[in-house]
């Protein structure tokens, strides 16, 4: 059986990677102060920047000022965040891999993410970081000597990077290792903490890095670092919980598939859940019925489903089961 268990892949703890990289462009002032006029006019000068990069044809924009596309992207497991505001002229462009996307005027005026499965901090870095690079040349950025540079979310002033990570850690939930993780990268000035704070399950975790001083590719490697060292750490323990729990969990799949196929007491915790036994057992390809990339698609919507009025979650909540059953 050990040899079996040595299987798991680190796609299955560590379910996407993204490293965000802001930036403000000189001469325009910050979002919450632009006129109507302002926001086509930054818009415009970014794309006609943009657009003479000789991969420019690989990206399409749309604009993002209704819940139905904002929604869109969140589904899609873009980290967006609570103090974002989606304005008349607010447009996400999306490489044609969906690896790397440009957000514009929200939050601030440009946003550079790199997004992978898996632990990828330090290619999505180069994904962000390559993009602003080759935008630099042709775009004067906001910054300040003394500071760094300059944004209204004064979290960001000085390097402007976040890196955000979601993590699926059944076993260490299980083995009660949490708490120590919690406390341990927050010494490191890792924000670790599970998605059941908005109802979801108690095995999924949010990694989230944001210090405005950090030198940005040490810190991403110290990132990748981390989050490898919490992956191999799941994958231990969990050889050590499924070598004796397998049929357990085999059960409570089934006894949750059932749930889902009757229509009882759908909520976000009970479809998270199912998810989350679909992970854990398809990592031992006990079950081969869901593509991880999909699983970890339905778990983003039901995220973005407790940010919904009642009939709206609700009505999510059953497409995701719909497709799962």
């Amino acid at each position: 059986m050990s040899s079996f268990l040595g299987k798991i892949s680190e796609k299955y703890v560590s379910l996407s990677s993204q490293v965000d990289v802001y930036r403000n462009i000189k001469g325009f002032k910050f979002n919450c102060m632009l006129t109507f006029e302002d926001e086509i006019n930054l818009y415009n000068k970014i794309c006609s920047q943009f657009y003479k990069l000789y991969y420019s044809d690989r990206f399409t924009f749309e604009k993002v000022n209704t819940k139905k596309q904002i929604l869109k992207y969140y589904n899609k497991g873009i980290f967006l965040y609570s103090n974002d505001i989606f304005r008349e002229n607010s447009y996400i462009a999306s490489r044609d891999d969906e690896f790397v996307f440009m957000n514009i005027n929200i939050g601030e005026h440009l946003r550079l993410t790199g997004k992978l499965p898996g632990v990828n901090f330090f290619r999505c870095g180069h994904f962000a970081y390559g993009l602003e690079s080759d935008l630099d040349e042709r775009l004067k950025f906001s910054f300040n000597t003394n500071f760094g540079y300059v944004f209204k979310d004064v979290n960001l002033v000085g390097n402007g990077l976040k890196m955000i990570g979601v993590l699926h850690i059944p076993s260490l939930k299980y083995y009660k290792m949490t708490e120590f993780l919690e406390n341990k990268t927050k010494k490191l000035g890792i924000n670790f903490y599970s998605l059941s704070k908005i109802g979801l399950c108690e095995d999924f975790y949010i990694a989230e890095f944001c210090n405005h001083n950090a030198e940005e590719f040490s810190a991403i490697r110290k990132m990748d670092k981390y989050i490898t060292e919490i992956v191999n750490l799941e994958i231990d323990n969990r050889r050590k919980l499924l070598g004796i729990k397998t049929d357990y969990y085999r059960e409570k799949f089934e006894r949750y598939k059932k749930i889902l196929k009757n229509r009882e007491n759908i909520s976000p915790y009970i479809i998270s859940k199912f998810i989350s036994l679909c992970i854990l057992l398809q990592s031992l390809e006990l079950i081969v019925d869901y593509d991880i990339k999909e699983l970890y698609e339905y778990l983003m919507t039901v995220r973005s489903s407790t940010f919904l009025n009642e009939k709206e979650r609700d009505e999510e909540l059953l497409n995701v089961v719909f497709k799962l059953i």
